[in-house]
């Protein structure tokens, strides 16, 4: 084996087990930062899969995720495991120099599909239940402004949100990767 090797491999190691710490650390604050710690590691896997490449990334994600399924709470290994394959992608896309948009629809496409994944297949596995919880901050938001009744829906606005929920976390990852990778690159 050699040395490069040995470095890919002790730096993924490295940065699952800071995963998993960070995994701990929500557990005991009660999950109060469950999406920042998540946004946080998405931006430390993007750049090791910007220097490694996303076979490296992968097995990180492998890793990360049977260390927060032992020591983490359900909800939030899978929810960091489905955010972490958008820091993959988005590593890959900026260490092969895609376009622009290939990156930004792909991550909009994915984060779409991990927000479906994460809020209505396992909702259903972990008792919580999107729809109900979606309809009670509609009628709040009703008894507040209540001319919106005629124009939204609850069906309307929960597909509103869920559509600005995709594209803000798409974004957000794309900013923020970007920034850091770009002052980290400057270091190197």
């Amino acid at each position: 084996m050699n040395g490069n090797k040995v470095k890919v491999m002790a730096q993924g190691a490295m940065l699952a087990s800071l995963f998993g710490v960070l995994g701990v650390i929500n557990l005991y604050t009660g999950s109060i930062f469950d999406i920042v710690l998540a946004y946080v590691m998405v931006i430390g896997l993007v750049y090791y899969t910007y220097l490694y490449d996303y076979r490296a990334g992968l097995s990180v994600l492998a890793v990360t995720f049977v260390i927060l399924f032992l020591v983490g709470e359900l909800f939030f290994t899978f929810y960091v495991t489905f955010t972490l394959v958008m820091g993959i992608f988005y590593g890959y896309c900026l260490k092969h120099e895609k376009q622009k948009c290939f990156s930004k629809y792909g991550l909009m496409i994915i984060s779409a599909i991990k927000n479906f994944l994460i809020f209505f297949l396992l909702g259903g596995l972990l008792g919580i239940n999107v729809y109900q919880e979606g309809l009670e901050m509609y009628r709040e938001i009703i008894s507040l402004i209540p001319m919106l009744k005629n124009i939204l829906t609850p069906e309307v606005s929960f597909a509103l949100l869920w559509i600005f929920l995709f594209i803000s976390e798409s974004y957000i990852v794309r900013v923020y990767s970007n920034i850091i990778v770009s002052k980290l690159m400057k270091r190197k």
